[in-house]
């Protein structure tokens, strides 16, 4: 199994920067995962272990261990939508 970063552009990506005090978001559309090779379907509310590898400024290398749900939306895209204003 294998996890990629894509861009907007669904081109892949070899690292993502994650600027100190600031968010980033993944989602549909913008920056996202994409999960190759799983062995087998998953379905809405089923979750997954994501190993993430974050390297700081001075090289030191960080394991961060993610249990993701899989979802249609995310929680913060629904936040988004309540804050729209025309």
């Amino acid at each position: 199994r294998r996890v990629t970063i894509h861009s907007p552009r669904s081109t892949s990506i070899a690292r993502l920067t994650l600027p100190a005090g600031h968010e980033v978001v993944l989602a549909p559309g913008g920056d996202h995962l994409t999960l190759t090779g799983l062995t087998r379907n998953l379905r809405l509310g089923d979750r997954v272990g994501i190993r993430l590898m974050v390297r700081d400024d001075s090289g030191a290398t960080r394991e961060i261990l993610v249990n993701a749900e899989v979802r249609e939306r995310s929680p913060l895209d629904d936040e988004l939508r309540g804050h729209h204003h025309h």
